[in-house]
């Protein structure tokens, strides 16, 4: 899953799902050509 995806499912911007990563409360798994991807 894509960060647009996972900030679309949490009714929140890209940058607030950047931000909690930034804070260790969620993490992606990898990356993708550039883009965080995270597990669903």
């Amino acid at each position: 899953m894509l960060i647009n995806d996972v900030a679309r499912m949490a009714g929140m911007s890209k940058d607030g799902i950047r931000h909690y990563e930034e804070m260790g409360l969620i993490s992606s798994s990898a990356r993708q050509a550039g883009s965080r991807v995270y597990r669903d």
